[in-house]
């Protein structure tokens, strides 16, 4: 209740409901400005302001605490797993220059016309690290398969016919040399390059001799003896432009020794194949060696492996990262002096995301269209939620270019130092924030993650 005007009883009152705690309380002081006249203060309850305190600071909390836990519960996680790293030529750059080994192509060129292929590197300076590297990697592997498939194949044929030969056993003998005719005569053409076609392939009269079977010119490109089996034997006609009318004739020569079955003759050509396959397969390995040493300084550090994003948003990756050899404190020695690298090692990489490519059918009755991955280094990798990407990493110099190069294949090769990645995830503030691999060994992960046997099992 109020006191009564021009009554100053400074009292205080109490304004309550019955059972319940004072919401205010009411204190009536007399009004200094105006005679007779009382003011009214009102005093909140203590637990009426501490409500009200808590529920601000709740709305301010809950503000900024929301989208925090949206954002921890929905953020982008990426997981790497590395699972090789190497010393290898697999990804060229395609905008580094190359520089032309004019000498070796030459001889490369030779070596496919001495086999019948007459197929020249198309390469030419100017050329760019990526075109040469995968023409060299393709010579790689076609001197490979000469030495390690094509030519003991060809050399267990002329065996069979040389040793059928020997028995008298002629049909068998023709049949065999029908399988492999055109390539086995590739190694008759070597006499016609060196000029020793008459030494090699005399000119026989056959004269009073009989004929045993025919010789049919099917064209201009080659001779045809038929065997009236599957197979019959072919004989080109054609060869190096510089050495066609001396391979005309040994074909001419090499073909009446069939007709005629002159087993002198053909037990000679049996020789000169065998003798043939042999300095071809050792030039082959001489070649390869060259072609092997002439890929080693674009050799890079490449890192491959699987990255994952287990979140609920995509994430990007940068082009750019970096690889870290813990090389601190390694002792080496260089020109007799005991030296030491003071500290771990960086190396700048470009990543790339695997992407389908896809190759349409070659122009062959088994060709079939396919789809393999490639590699792409210009764009960021982004991975979806839920998704797993294969990427790579390249060194963005050459081996050879480092400094420190040959401690770094040393180490390599002994596998004693350890590495890690990191790699640079965008954020959406336009930063870049790293993500770190594990530590592992800097070494050829290919092969040292070659899976066991499975254990033996008594059951079974």
């Amino acid at each position: 209740m109020l006191a009564p005007a021009g009554q100053d009883t400074g009292q205080i009152h109490s304004v309550a409901l019955a059972g319940r705690i004072p919401v205010c309380e009411m204190q009536v002081p007399p009004r200094s400005d105006t005679p007779g006249a009382y003011g009214i203060s009102l005093l909140i309850a203590p637990e009426r302001i501490m409500q009200g305190i808590f529920s601000v600071a709740g709305a301010i909390i809950g503000a900024i605490l929301g989208p925090l836990a949206t954002y921890w519960f929905q953020r982008a996680k990426p997981k790497i797993l590395i699972d090789g790293v190497s010393l290898s030529v697999d990804h060229p750059s395609s905008t580094a220059p190359a520089k032309v080994n004019s000498s070796l192509k030459r001889r490369l060129d030779n070596y496919e016309g001495q086999t019948g292929k007459s197929r020249e590197l198309n390469v030419t300076e100017g050329v760019n690290e990526s075109v040469y590297v995968s023409t060299f990697k393709d010579t790689q592997h076609w001197l490979a398969n000469d030495i390690e498939i094509s030519i003991p194949t060809l050399q267990e044929i002329a065996k069979q016919f040389q040793a059928l030969l020997l028995s008298k056993r002629y049909t068998e003998a023709f049949n065999v040399f029908a399988t492999e005719c055109i390539p086995l005569f590739w190694f008759l053409e070597v006499s016609c390059i060196r000029g020793e076609l008459g030494k090699d392939f005399p000119d026989i009269n056959y004269s009073g001799r009989v004929r045993r079977h025919k010789i049919i010119t099917t064209d201009k490109k080659g001779l045809q003896i038929p065997l009236g089996g599957p197979y019959d034997i072919r004989i080109p006609l054609v060869g190096p432009n510089a050495y066609q009318a001396n391979i005309r004739e040994l074909s001419r020569r090499v073909s009446k020794a069939f007709a005629y079955e002159d087993d002198q003759a053909l037990l000679q050509i049996a020789n000169h194949i065998l003798v043939g396959a042999k300095r071809q397969r050792e030039i082959g390995q001489e070649l390869l060696g060259l072609v092997n040493s002439e890929l080693k300084p674009y050799r890079r550090i490449v890192i491959e492996g699987v990255i994952s994003n287990k979140g609920r948003t995509a994430l990007s990756l940068s082009n750019r990262s970096k690889m870290v050899i813990l090389m601190k404190g390694y002792t080496y020695s260089r020109n007799g002096k005991t030296e030491q690298i003071l500290d771990d090692i960086d190396i700048d990489l470009e990543v790339g995301g695997s992407v389908g490519v896809h190759k349409p059918a070659e122009p062959s009755d088994h060709a079939i269209e396919t789809h393999e991955y490639d590699i792409d280094f210009s764009s960021p990798l982004v991975i979806t939620p839920g998704q797993s990407r294969r990427f790579a990493c390249r060194s963005k110099s050459t081996l050879h270019s480092l400094s420190n190069w040959t401690e770094l294949a040393r180490v390599f090769k002994g596998s004693d130092r350890k590495c890690y990645i990191a790699l640079g995830l965008l954020t959406t503030r336009g930063d870049v924030k790293p993500v770190y691999s594990t530590n592992l060994l800097f070494r050829d992960l290919v092969q040292a993650q070659e899976l066991p046997r499975r254990p033996h099992s008594r059951s079974a």
